[in-house]
């Protein structure tokens, strides 16, 4: 799909013909608008000679597609409320996980009605659902509208993960990728995209490890874990169950499975887990039933 926000009104028209498969003429026969008339709004010595706004629809239906309609919607975008321009790559990581993490309910929603079928409440709740997904993906859209509207990189600096000077440039050039997200992705991805995320940042030490020579085995990464720790259980994308506890601020948080330690704010972590003890009686029996507690999982590591 076009980006309708950057694309300039004959940008707009000359993509409404070219979906349409129809020639100029046929487009002006069927418009009831002169043969020349309409060349003109094509011609690119001519940018300020447009269609009128009464003239729209009859171009809309002789082209037969809504492509204007949508341009002008899009250019109607700036009446919203201003999202804040996205500061460097990271910020785009996460706004769009943040998209994926509300698909992710959408889909969990269609799983439990695996049974009873998609009824009217059901059909409800998807359609909210549905639309904080768009939400989501409208605001990691919005994030990137000064960086598109540039023409070039002369107009606007890359986006990188990092903030970059004259200083520092270079360095971070050498620095792997994996290790930035290695130790971030916990407090900025939710837990179904940061396990892809984990698996790919281990390749990415092992391919390292390989490139270098020498050491053939994983360097061993030491935690202070404590002597006890609550359960949880997640409440976007896979159902699953964690231990966690809280240090300072925020919130460590570790699934038996793995045994890999996150480090996120306590914020994210309402947004993603409940805690136990807030469960319903019937989600605590199916959650963590079987579950062991913290004290036998951690002497059993």
């Amino acid at each position: 799909m076009p980006d309708y926000e950057t694309m300039s009104a004959q940008d707009a028209l000359l993509h409404a013909k070219d979906v349409s498969g129809l020639t100029a003429d046929e487009i002006a026969r069927r418009a009831g608008v002169s043969p020349h008339i309409l060349r003109r709004y094509f011609k690119a010595t001519e940018p300020e000679y447009l269609p009128g706004l009464e003239r729209i629809p009859a171009l809309c239906r002789a082209m037969g597609n809504l492509v204007l309609l949508h341009w002008l919607e899009a250019q109607c975008a700036a009446l919203r409320p201003a999202l804040p321009s996205a500061g460097n790559r990271a910020d785009v990581l996460t706004a769009v996980a943040r998209a994926g993490a509300s698909l992710g309910d959408v889909q969990r929603a269609l799983a439990d009605s695996e049974n009873g079928g998609i009824t009217p409440a059901c059909a409800r709740e998807l359609r909210g659902l549905l639309r904080d997904v768009i939400t989501d993906c409208e605001r990691a859209q919005g994030m990137l509208h000064a960086q598109a509207r540039a023409r070039d990189m002369t107009e606007a600096a890359p986006l990188f993960s990092l903030e970059q000077d004259d200083t520092t440039v270079a360095a971070q050039a050498r620095r792997p990728w994996w290790r930035f997200w290695e130790r971030r992705m916990s407090r900025v991805i939710p837990f179904a995209c940061a396990q892809a995320l984990r698996q790919a940042c281990d390749w990415g030490r092992r391919a390292a490890v390989l490139l270098e020579g020498g050491r053939t085995t994983m360097p061993t990464i030491h935690f202070d874990w404590p002597y006890s720790a609550e359960r949880a259980a997640s409440c976007v994308g896979a159902p699953h169950t964690v231990f966690f506890w809280r240090r300072g601020g925020n919130v460590c948080v570790v699934a038996p499975e793995d045994g890999v330690p996150q480090i996120m704010d306590a914020r994210t972590f309402g947004e993603i887990y409940v805690p136990e003890h807030l469960c319903p009686p019937a989600v605590r029996e199916q959650r963590f039933t079987g579950m062991p507690s913290f004290a036998r999982w951690r002497a059993g590591r």
